[in-house]
């Protein structure tokens, strides 16, 4: 059954990565076309500094862009998303992949991390792109960064968000997310590989800015669409809010939606 958020237990290998929960480590293996200008493949992996960045506050946003068309912009934090269908995507959209302070190979800071610099970390990539409009899109973490992104921001057209319980409470996710740290830092193995993908302290800060979120703000009064999807088999968010109470959740707002078949994973 797929996972979203990650577990609060032992992470599991996937794809040829280690799903460690809200952080995946840094360098993975890749294949296909997806592949930025000037980057660097050797032995079928990429390594760091392999694809443009931009530099904000002195510190270095990696991104990745391909494609024409109206915008998407994809958040880079707790996953890669080298499997997706980029020559489908592309024939049709511009895509960015951008990753925050503290996430995927962008830098780190010696500073305290805020929730307030992943919108403007992610927004110098499409300014540096002249990208004015784009649609916000997510999976588990980044499934709740989407429709945050497009509060009170006209830049957002439309946002997509999966694996994530948008229209429900939030005050469980805090407490999984630390435990779930706190497992995997028994293990030194996956502690390194989880600290090498992301910074926890920049997951945290985002976790604990949801934690004081009331209820389904996420998804109440954006002024843009925001459709929704998850697995029928997402323990996760079983354990979180129950699948019946975000489908009602849903229901009562009027949102669009879509169950996916026990066992679709992420990448769908």
């Amino acid at each position: 059954m797929p996972r979203s958020l990650g577990g609060a237990h032992r992470p599991r290998a996937r794809g040829g990565v280690t799903h460690l929960g809200d952080c995946d480590a840094q360098v993975e293996p890749r294949s296909g076309p997806f592949q930025s200008a000037g980057g660097s493949v050797t032995d079928g992996r990429i390594y760091a500094r392999s694809v443009p960045t931009l530099e904000i506050d002195g510190l270095a946003i990696h991104y990745e862009s391909r494609g024409s068309g109206p915008a998407i912009l994809i958040p880079r934090c707790n996953f890669p998303w080298s499997s997706l269908d980029v020559d489908l995507l592309a024939a049709h959209y511009t895509f960015v992949i951008a990753s925050p302070r503290g996430f995927g190979e962008s830098d780190r800071t010696t500073t305290r991390y805020s929730a307030a610099t992943i919108r403007p970390d992610l927004e110098v990539v499409l300014d540096h792109l002249g990208v004015d409009e784009y649609v916000a899109f997510g999976y588990s973490m980044t499934g709740a960064i989407a429709p945050w992104l497009g509060h009170a921001n006209p830049r957002v057209r439309a946002v997509v968000s999966g694996g994530f319980p948008t229209a429900t409470s939030y005050s469980k996710v805090l407490p999984l997310i630390i435990n779930n740290q706190s497992d995997t830092r028994k293990d030194p193995a996956l502690w390194t590989a989880m600290t090498t993908g992301c910074v926890p302290d920049a997951s945290l800060a985002w976790y604990r800015e949801l934690d004081v979120i009331s209820a389904g703000a996420l998804v109440d009064h954006l002024d843009c669409p925001v459709y929704s999807y998850w697995a029928g088999g997402d323990e996760v968010i079983e354990e979180l809010v129950g699948m019946e109470t975000l489908r009602n959740a849903m229901l009562k707002r009027g949102l669009p939606f879509e169950v996916l078949p026990t066992g679709t994973t992420r990448d769908c």
